[in-house]
């Protein structure tokens, strides 16, 4: 053989055996760097794994809350809508005109009928309101057959009842002269509460001093302008 050729194949044969075991090495290099990698990122991995499930957790935490918070916000809104609801229903009360329809009239005139025959005289502001809530007390006293009579001095003129007095107050009143306490406030009183039981908010006193009516024996009905 050849002497060159020899030298030559023994040349690659040489650096063929380094690149092995350089491969070889490389290898076991990397085998070293990935378990030792794997050694060593080992606490990394914790603590950012940690990390993101603190992270996760507070996330959950910040979530519950917010629904939390959402449903307050909700029940809050739902109580105020309920509140306003019922300020409006309040409000609508307050602006509606006081009345009696026929079966609270009812209600009135027999809660009164045993004092049949009892003498009373009306007295009102003169307002449209007033004046038709006193013809329908007027009415239910009419059906237990109390007497209307003429009230003193009086300037509403009517047709087909006794004329009223004009007077400028508030509320419905049931008022009695003090001579006569004995034998009137304690009608005037039941009179009272049958309006109040029927949504008419009445109140049983004694006459002012200064009432024009000179019917001393008799009930007089006051019905001033709604409070």
């Amino acid at each position: 053989m050849d002497t060159s050729a020899f030298a030559n194949a023994e040349s690659w044969l040489y650096w063929i055996g380094v690149a092995k075991l350089a491969a070889a090495f490389l290898v076991a290099a990397g085998v070293v760097i990935e378990f030792g990698g794997d050694w060593l990122s080992r606490p990394y991995e914790e603590v950012v794994s940690g990390a993101r499930e603190l992270r996760l957790t507070q996330l959950r935490m910040d979530a519950d809350q917010a629904r939390a918070q959402i449903a307050e916000a909700n029940q809050r809104a739902a109580e105020a809508t309920a509140q306003a609801a019922k300020a409006q229903l309040e409000l609508e009360k307050f602006r509606a005109p006081r009345d009696l329809d026929p079966t609270q009239q009812s209600a009135v005139a027999l809660a009164v009928s045993t004092f049949a025959g009892t003498k009373f005289d009306v007295a009102c502001a003169h307002e449209r309101e007033p004046l038709n809530l006193l013809a329908k007390i007027e009415g239910s006293l009419l059906t237990a057959r109390w007497e209307e009579v003429l009230w003193t001095g009086a300037d509403i003129v009517r047709v087909g009842r006794p004329n009223a007095g004009t007077v400028i107050s508030e509320g419905v009143s049931i008022q009695v002269e003090q001579s006569q306490q004995t034998a009137l406030l304690p009608i005037a009183k039941a009179l009272a509460k049958a309006l109040s039981d029927e949504g008419v908010a009445a109140a049983a006193e004694f006459s002012n001093t200064n009432m024009p009516s000179a019917n001393h024996a008799a009930i007089h009905i006051v019905v001033g302008t709604k409070p």
